[in-house]
């Protein structure tokens, strides 16, 4: 390959390189067209380094290669910071786009979870029982004495039906023990009254 061929090469490859700005789904073939611009840059080099050979002042020629070789790379290499560039902002943009989508669904769950509450619960009355339990259960003593006060457990009313059996047995013991001293009273009385005497009656 002549140096008139490598500079040729050379400015096509600068001519894509400063195209259209890539997108972010050409990232993959944007990146493998610069490594093959870099390839050929590198190659254009090595044929200007060799053609530089055999001109009768070698120093300059190279130099000049070498500079033309560092200002090609230099582009490439500005465009592998854009193509950097453009694929962190696309990395940034889905996990955006993925927090917020696990956010939604959070948010419809949360959502769904809310409006079924209610009508899993509704028309579905505590059994009497279990309510009683559960209240003399959980409520503090204070407002547990009321509740006894109303005779709203049947803890209270047994207590209750006791306590009048017993007080019922009471009055009938003490009405019965009345009665036996009356008895007792009275049958002490006549035993104990004095006969008429003996000379009264033959008078």
């Amino acid at each position: 390959m002549t140096a008139a061929c490598a500079r040729a090469l050379f400015a096509a490859a600068m001519a894509a390189l400063q195209a259209a700005p890539v997108q972010a789904d050409e990232a993959a073939t944007e990146r493998q067209r610069l490594a093959s611009q870099r390839a050929a840059i590198e190659s254009r080099y090595r044929v200007e380094e060799s053609a530089c050979r055999e001109h009768f002042v070698v120093t300059p020629c190279v130099e000049a290669a070498r500079a033309e070789r560092r200002r090609a790379l230099a582009v490439v290499r500005e465009q592998e910071l854009k193509l950097d560039d453009v694929e962190r902002r696309e990395r940034a943009r889905v996990r955006r786009e993925a927090i917020a989508d696990k956010r939604a669904q959070a948010a419809a769950q949360a959502a769904s979870a809310a409006s079924a509450a209610p009508v899993s619960g509704e028309g579905r009355a505590p059994k009497p029982a279990l309510a009683a339990s559960s209240a003399g259960h959980w409520a503090p003593a204070a407002s547990r004495v009321p509740l006894d006060a109303d005779g709203a457990t049947a803890a209270a009313r047994v207590a209750r039906s006791a306590e009048r059996r017993r007080q019922a047995a009471e009055r009938k013991a003490r009405i019965e023990q009345r009665q036996r001293e009356r008895e007792a009273r009275t049958q002490g009385g006549v035993k104990g009254a004095p006969l008429p005497a003996a000379s009264a009656a033959s008078r």
